[in-house]
């Protein structure tokens, strides 16, 4: 026999479950029954909702906000990085090994890059 498939929800059918328990007052077990689904998912339902809000049940492959821009800045940084190191190697093959002059000092490119 082949394995149970598991059914995915929508956001908007959790979050209208949700609100069956929290702005009509049916217990978990109610909504639940109702609405075919297992008491313990409309718990987590519950407790998610209260707990992140507009946030909650993001969907497949979506980060709340705070975490996607953690994600960007990961990636921006990542990036920032690898471009330095590019510099680092390049730059002083380019200036010949001279490096920058700032004011009356001259800098090595290794100063300045890193």
């Amino acid at each position: 026999m082949p394995p149970k498939k598991r059914t995915v929800y929508s956001r908007d059918f959790k979050i209208e479950a949700v609100k069956l328990v929290t702005d009509q007052n049916y217990s978990i077990a109610e909504a639940a029954e109702s609405l075919g689904v297992s008491a313990s998912a409309m718990r987590s339902w519950v407790e998610k909702y209260r707990s992140e809000s507009q946030n909650a049940f993001p969907g497949r492959g979506k980060l709340p906000p705070d975490q996607e821009e953690m994600r960007q800045l990961r990636e921006e940084n990542r990036r920032l990085k690898m471009e330095r190191e590019i510099l680092k190697k390049v730059a002083p093959r380019k200036l010949g090994g001279r490096g920058i002059r700032c004011g009356r000092r001259k800098l090595p490119i290794g100063t300045l890059c890193s």
